[in-house]
């Protein structure tokens, strides 16, 4: 065979495994992830490390459901296997997958498996590689057999994965919350075959969500369910080694004679938490949102049994998603029921003391007529935050809605100020439906959101980018000159092994010059300069600079080899004006 066929073949190999695309510019189009045949559904995703993503799912195409996974990079170029590589293709159901970055370039998934029969309730787990090869066992690495169902998982810090369950060894009735830490070669770390037990009081509690303590270990949250079917919340840290850190019981998060339910929680970047649930008390007995701030060492921060974040007479449907803004409080998004068919989305703002500081009805992020449900919400790197829905756009002189949802997406600043088109954006907008999406921060202000896509009338998986001034096809429109200096959060943070900064220099100086002298530098918790990253004259505009310890430190204290985990401060300088922020390095 000569040498040119060789090169062909070898390349045609290359374009059916690898696909040869880009990000769509078509909102009617998009990116295929998987098209197979039968199902594919509720789609998770996480960072591959270089502003692309990782994608997993549940498949049906060969029996009662496989877990399958996908790569595409930040040029929308699919990475793995034509329609994805199997995680999981062992015998019976495996469903609900999760999934966390490794912090290697490769993802970390979780699933409830009946491998050994229906109900059997086995919770199994698998690391990918960033070319698609799996890590651990083929079919997954065990993390309870028997008993274990609805995994959430967190990273360890470490490339491994704390993954928590709720556990009926005693009984269905009696139903408890276990935990296990896994390594990054899929070793079992704590009480090898049970796990540890994180709660087991009477009655039922399973694990609502888990988040990372941001010192390799995790904050679990689980809901207490009363024998009169009233909810409860409750939460408990947990080290890296399986040890418990606050009472042996947790710390309550809300308990009274309501129901509260359906929690989410993000870390406050100081090793406490935030936590936001749908709360019925009062005499309508309609959801309402509540929420608490709990410190590193589980101290509630603000009122007993949380204090109140919306003033919606009207009931809520689905949870409230939010994120840690710019300045540590908080921006949520949530969806509110006008009537059975219509549902409205919203957002506000919290600051870190409980304080409400938007309008205290929210602000609208889609108020037209019919269905709009289940907010996702992210950072958009610049301290507000992008949300995606799904949304039911049937002409509002209909008498009923045509429920054939559609994704669409908004930004909103720290400001509340609306970024994007009124009423959102379309992200995807083909034939038949697009539903429960979920989105992930790339390239420091755009988005990447997947979603369960019905276009060929069959459940499949689709991708879209989605970028910082609202287009799919990344159009660039003029910034305003800044009339202030302005040192953003670093974006990501924690960050292993780069994070980006980003700053505002005025038109106008404080000594009635444009532009500025910048002085930008790194500091060490003890005061050690460590690295200057800008010292020279900018002109009015926004600049964005890498710090990559590797790359950018010149110079360490006596004694020091490396940089180690732990919090770093940069600081901006220029003329009369300066701004210190923190940052946190992980390894």
């Amino acid at each position: 065979m000569n040498s040119l066929k060789i090169f062909v073949i070898v390349f045609a190999s290359f374009l059916a495994t690898t696909g040869f695309a880009q990000w769509s510019s078509d909102p009617s189009v998009n990116n295929a992830i998987c098209t197979f045949a039968n199902q594919q559904e509720t789609p998770v995703l996480c960072s591959d490390g270089d502003n692309g993503a990782i994608i997993a799912w549940w498949d049906h195409r060969t029996d009662a459901g496989d877990i399958y996974a996908q790569r595409i990079d930040k040029n929308g170029i699919v990475q793995w296997s034509s329609n994805g590589v199997p995680i999981c293709v062992i015998q019976n159901k495996q469903s609900a997958p999760s999934i966390i970055s490794d912090d290697k370039g490769g993802a970390i998934i979780t699933w409830d498996d009946e491998r050994t029969g229906a109900y059997s309730g086995n919770i199994y787990a698998q690391r990918i590689n960033s070319i698609g090869q799996v890590q651990w066992l083929a079919n997954g690495s065990p993390v309870k057999v028997g008993a274990a169902y609805t995994p959430k998982i967190v990273t360890d810090n470490a490339s491994g994965a704390i993954i928590a369950w709720r556990d009926d060894r005693v009984s269905t009735d009696a139903a408890d919350v276990y935990a296990q830490r896994i390594d990054s070669s899929g070793n079992i770390l704590w009480s090898p075959s049970t796990g540890i037990a994180v709660v087991t009081t009477a009655s039922q509690q399973f694990p609502s969500c888990i988040i990372s303590d941001d010192s390799g270990g995790a904050i679990i949250i689980w809901t207490h369910v009363r024998a009169d079917g009233t909810r409860n919340l409750f939460a408990q840290r947990i080290n890296a080694s399986g040890s418990k850190i606050w009472t042996s019981a947790g710390v309550t998060i809300v308990n009274l004679a309501t129901s509260s339910q359906a929690p989410t929680a993000q870390p406050d970047k100081q090793g406490g938490f935030y936590v936001l649930w749908n709360d019925s008390r009062g005499s309508s007995g309609n959801r309402k949102i509540y929420g608490q701030h709990f410190n590193s060492s589980g101290v509630s921060q603000w009122n007993a049994n949380g204090n109140r974040l919306t003033t919606e007479t009207l009931d809520l449907d689905g949870p409230a998603n939010f994120i840690v803004d710019g300045s540590n409080g908080l921006i949520f998004g949530y969806s509110q029921s006008i009537s059975y068919y219509d549902k409205t989305i919203f957002a506000q703002r919290v600051g870190n003391d409980g304080t409400v500081l938007w309008d205290t009805l929210s602000i609208p992020i889609c108020a037209r007529k019919w269905g709009r449900e289940r907010p996702e919400i992210i950072s958009d790197a610049n301290g507000g935050a992008i949300l995606c829905w799904f949304d039911d756009r049937t002409p509002e002189s209909e008498p009923y809605p045509l429920s054939l949802y559609d994704i669409y997406a908004q930004r909103i600043d720290l400001s509340g100020n609306i970024l994007w088109e009124v009423n959102g954006v379309p992200v995807s907008n083909a034939a038949n439906g697009q539903s429960i999406p979920k989105i992930l921060t790339v390239d420091g202000g755009s988005a990447i959101i997947v979603w369960d896509d019905y276009r060929n009338n069959n459940h499949d998986i689709y991708a879209q980018k989605i970028y910082s001034n609202g287009t799919v096809t990344n159009m660039q429109t003029p910034e305003q000159i800044p009339d202030e200096f302005v040192l953003y959060q670093n974006f990501p943070n924690p960050f292993n092994p780069s994070t980006t900064i980003r700053y505002t220099t005025p038109n106008v100086t404080l000594s009635g010059v444009e532009g500025s002298r910048v002085q930008l530098k790194v500091y060490d918790v003890l005061g050690n300069e460590i690295a200057t990253l800008v010292n020279e004259y900018k002109n009015a505009g926004t600049y964005e600079i890498d710090f990559n310890p590797a790359s950018s430190i010149k110079h360490l204290p006596a004694g020091r080899q490396d940089i180690a985990s732990g919090v770093y401060f940069y600081q901006l300088k220029a003329g009369n004006y300066f701004e210190t922020k923190k940052m946190l390095m992980v390894k």
